[in-house]
């Protein structure tokens, strides 16, 4: 519904409905679907494919990483998960080392001397590398 809002200018009646429409316990999801679906329609966009939505979501994560981050272990952890579950080999590559590197440090009994900064520099550094090549692309 956030975005319908942001196309209030276009004055399209679909887009417009549902623009108006709250986050609310008392609406009917299918319903929603259905305004959804009609403004889709009205504006001719087509919904994006599910890997369209992973890549726009990792590129997010890619985006929060490039600053020191306190989750910075997690959601690389994360992100090598859903490379798995999405069979998205390349993804899971370019993490593979890091991830690695933060189960050694998590599980291992010697860390091979690692320390927590030189991890969290490598994420920073592969996460902006994969941030620009997904903004240029």
């Amino acid at each position: 519904m956030e975005w319908a809002k942001v196309l209030l200018w276009m004055d399209i009646p679909e887009v417009n409905k549902l623009a108006s429409m709250e986050y609310n316990a008392d609406l009917n999801i299918f319903e929603i679907e259905k305004m959804h679906f009609d403004a889709m329609t009205a504006l001719q966009w087509e919904a994006p494919t599910k890997e369209a939505c992973v890549q726009h979501h990792l590129t997010k994560l890619y985006e929060k990483l490039r600053t020191p981050h306190e989750s910075s272990f997690s959601i690389v952890q994360y992100m090598y998960k859903l490379a798995i579950e999405h069979d998205l080999p390349e993804i899971q590559m370019q993490w593979q080392e890091i991830s690695d590197m933060i189960d050694e440090m998590t599980y291992g009994s010697d860390p091979a001397g690692l320390s927590q900064e030189v991890v969290e520099m490598k994420i920073q550094q592969l996460a902006c590398e994969l941030w620009r090549e997904e903004e240029t692309t």
